[in-house]
């Protein structure tokens, strides 16, 4: 099958063709039915090799546009004009040319986020602070008395069994509310707080909208495996640097994303 948009309708056969008016003019997805007189209203999905074609006729329209553009403003514009422009048109985009965000803005966006889930543990998780408070001031006093009449320090391992369980239960609290945070609003609105205010959203490489109940899902139990993995012995010795990697993974990943922006298939754009 051949887009034969360019052709008249006296020549062009009954058949599929490639949608002339898809939801998306810049990743078309669908083809249309052409009876031999008018389109119809009959659609269907495209198959990969036939999106794959147009994306390519799509790109070599955009760079001869590109072309004579640059020749127009050759003719017409000063050099620093044309400097600007292209530096304007060297921004990283999707596919379909949504501008990516860039590190900063994402950085900035995820401390915020972090100090709204802290601060919602801690409101939550407060009794087992209150705990883990009091064990520790008590192993304090333990320690200056036994300073005070030249004895043995207790075992710090003390404090650790005294508040081991509200410790525990701190980073539950803390998992749970992070992932009720983050998968609830990108799945509501494709971005949490942090990235609301800083005007970026995540969506799905393939096109924007609604994202899966998967990716959602996908993305958060990879981006935080890193915390979830280092409560275990050894391997949470390591967890920092995967989680220190996916953090920065996206100053030199040419789409600009994370580790769990591959795993998810997902980019973080400006709205």
């Amino acid at each position: 099958m051949t887009d034969i948009q360019g052709e008249t309708s006296a020549t062009r056969a009954p058949g599929w063709y490639r949608d002339p008016a898809p939801a998306n003019p810049a990743f078309p997805t669908t083809v249309r039915y052409w009876d031999g007189s008018e389109w119809t209203g009959r659609t269907r999905p495209a198959k990969k090799a036939e999106r794959q074609s147009w994306q390519a006729e799509l790109a070599a329209e955009q760079h001869a546009r590109a072309v004579a553009q640059a020749e127009r403003l050759s003719r017409m514009a000063t050099p620093e004009q044309i400097a600007a422009m292209a530096q304007a048109q060297s921004r990283l985009t999707t596919d379909d040319g949504q501008e990516l965000s860039g590190w900063w803005r994402r950085a900035r966006a995820a401390w915020v986020d972090g100090i709204i889930v802290r601060t919602l543990t801690l409101a939550f998780g407060w009794v087992f602070v209150e705990r883990v408070m009091a064990a520790y001031r008590s192993y304090v006093e333990q320690v200056v008395s036994a300073v005070q009449a030249g004895a043995e320090t207790p075992d710090p391992t003390g404090l650790l069994q005294a508040a081991g369980s509200a410790l525990v239960a701190l980073v539950v609290i803390g998992w749970v509310v992070s992932f009720l945070y983050h998968v609830g609003f990108l799945k509501g609105f494709n971005a949490t707080p942090g990235k609301m205010l800083f005007g970026i959203e995540v969506r799905l490489r393939s096109r924007p909208g609604v994202l899966p109940w998967r990716t959602v899902l996908i993305r958060w139990v990879v981006r935080y495996a890193g915390s979830i993995v280092g409560i275990f012995p050894v391997v949470g010795l390591f967890s920092w640097i995967y989680t220190l990697l996916n953090y920065l993974w996206p100053l030199w990943d040419p789409r600009r994303q994370a580790l769990h922006d591959h795993a998810a298939g997902t980019q973080v754009c400006r709205r």
